[in-house]
């Protein structure tokens, strides 16, 4: 009789970890969602609202339902004309009541079901790219050499996209006669007429007011990630497999660090901040996320598909959700993976 008890509460035991074990599996597959984009083949970038899905890849913009992920419309091509883009689209900034879209030498005006609306002229030719729109004005950057040395300089850029108010100048990570950094710190923002702008030392994200007059700072203390010699042979590797013909100037010409900066990227949606790292851990990426007004509420870690040493595949966040597209190598298609954020 007791060994027939002992048996029952040994097949109990197994039946509640074999269900505890099944729901774990199940709670990982609803929290996640992939869905197949056969019309897309290199895209660049995506952006999530809260019914559409927009992806760019080379001249093209698509728009697609994110109730159930159909086509609605897709525009843009390579060319001059209204509609038309002279190369491979910078960026999108979807906008409640329009998206603005940077491309060489102009930044286009549509609405949100991609009708044309407008256009205007970028005067700056290569020297501006990626404006954010704040009130009537911009913001954006340029690339400008001061004796012997190349600045990356932020200014606030009027309703012609003329410069108007020089904002925050850093060293660009090329310099003549010297090896090219292998990272900088590069991301700028803009919500509600104010500017965010990332700082190249340190974690620090400067506040500014529509007329460029700092607010205040979002800091953070940060023990920055040291870049190792495992770090260092990933990228030699990459490069190797990926650029031969440039390899060994890649190689010689490169400046290896000895730590990551602090700020990889940043994100600016929902009213938060999510602030990535370059920091690590089974396979999933450290976020630190402030409020609009820089009070920090979160750091999780989000599991991003790296595409190679350097780069994440696209990704956009609303909503506590991770969308990221990324390329099924077996299948030979690019995937919407949307995976919640808990």
């Amino acid at each position: 009789m007791k060994k027939i008890i002992t048996d029952q509460k040994r097949k109990f035991t197994k039946t509640i970890f074999f269900l505890i074990i099944l729901l774990f599996f199940v709670s990982d597959v609803y929290a996640s969602k992939i869905v197949s984009f056969p019309d897309i083949f290199e895209p660049s970038s995506i952006v999530v609202d809260n019914s559409q899905i927009y992806i760019v890849e080379g001249t093209t913009i698509y728009i697609y339902s994110l109730e159930d992920f159909t086509l609605k419309k897709k525009f843009g091509r390579k060319g001059e004309g209204p509609q038309e883009f002279k190369d491979d689209i910078w960026s999108v900034e979807v906008k409640p009541n329009y998206i603005l879209v940077n491309s060489l030498n102009k930044v286009s005006f549509f609405t949100r079901d991609g009708d044309f609306l407008n256009e205007k002229i970028n005067p700056t030719v290569l020297g501006g790219s990626m404006f954010k729109p704040v009130g009537n004005q911009f913001v954006g950057y340029s690339i400008e050499r001061e004796n012997r040395t190349f600045y990356v300089v932020y200014s606030i850029f009027d309703s012609k996209l003329k410069k108007a108010k020089e904002l925050y100048r850093m060293k660009w990570m090329v310099q003549p006669g010297r090896k090219r950094k292998l990272f900088e710190t590069f991301w700028y923002g803009t919500f509600d007429n104010k500017i965010f702008i990332a700082r190249e030392e340190g974690f620090i994200i400067d506040v500014l007011n529509s007329m460029g007059e700092k607010i205040f700072s979002i800091s953070q203390k940060y023990k920055n990630l040291k870049f190792t010699t495992f770090h260092k042979m990933k990228f030699l590797e990459f490069w190797k497999s990926s650029y031969p013909e440039t390899y060994e100037i890649r190689k010689t010409r490169t400046e290896f660090p000895n730590y990551f900066p602090a700020i990889k990227t940043c994100l600016l949606v929902d009213k938060k901040i999510y602030v990535q790292t370059y920091k690590e851990k089974d396979k999933k990426t450290e976020f630190f996320i402030f409020s609009i007004d820089g009070k920090l509420t979160n750091k999780i870690l989000i599991p991003l598909v790296r595409k190679n040493p350097r780069e994440d595949y696209p990704y956009w966040i609303k909503t506590q959700k991770l969308y990221q597209l990324v390329y099924d190598l077996d299948k030979y298609v690019w995937e919407l993976h949307i995976t919640e954020i808990k």
